[in-house]
């Protein structure tokens, strides 16, 4: 899938108050960047740093107002994400969930890795709309809360490689609600496991003092 008028995704966003891969990147993956910008394509989106950073600052908005209304008591990162994609439809519908969830992380980190070095402008309406509604996010929810879910979304085998445009992976791949059923599984064993192990420290804690 060819860059579109030979623009990619990190030309079409504004770094104004972000701090995204490189400038040509907003996910890690080219093709990644690519398939983003092709679903944008698709559902009428106009491919200018405008467009695009209305749309990228309306999810983050919606994540903004499901925290809000929930009183951000949300356990996981991809509960949240994997909501404001349904919610949002449009071109975020078509994307993979691993792809959502990742475009999500990546603009909000985006913002973060600006805070920690700032850089011109600092003025906040100088700066993209995005970093707005990031910083809305993290008031509620750290950085640190989504950074840890996604490196287990990661481990647990979430984000796979490419293998269409499609990103319809074949073998162990699976989705959002999977990965995050099967983390949920480990720390309920891991729970289970800390349970059991209280009452044994117990016991060699007793035999010792004997």
């Amino acid at each position: 899938m060819p860059p579109y008028h030979h623009r990619t995704l990190g030309q079409l966003v504004s770094s104004a108050g972000m701090c995204y891969i490189n400038n040509l990147s907003v996910l890690k993956r080219t093709r990644r960047n690519q398939i983003v910008m092709g679903e944008l394509k698709k559902t009428g989106v106009l491919l200018n740093k405008q467009s695009v950073d209305h749309e990228f600052a309306a999810i983050v908005k919606m994540a903004v107002t499901e925290l809000e209304e929930s009183n951000g008591l949300q356990e996981h990162a991809w509960d949240l994400v994997g909501e404001v994609q349904k919610k949002y439809g449009s071109w975020a519908a078509r994307l993979s969930d691993s792809t959502f969830l990742e475009l999500f992380y990546r603009l909000i980190k985006a913002r973060n890795d600006w805070k920690k070095d700032p850089s011109y402008p600092f003025e906040a309406f100088q700066q993209s709309p995005l970093a707005a509604q990031a910083d809305a996010f993290m008031a509620i929810r750290s950085f640190i809360w989504l950074d840890t879910d996604f490196g287990f979304y990661q481990v647990c085998g979430g984000i796979e490689p490419d293998e269409d445009e499609n990103e319809q992976t074949t073998g162990e791949h699976m989705d959002m609600k999977e990965v995050g059923e099967e983390i949920k599984e480990m720390e309920r064993d891991q729970e289970a496991k800390d349970a059991m192990e209280g009452p044994i420290q117990e016991d060699f804690d007793r035999m010792e003092l004997c």
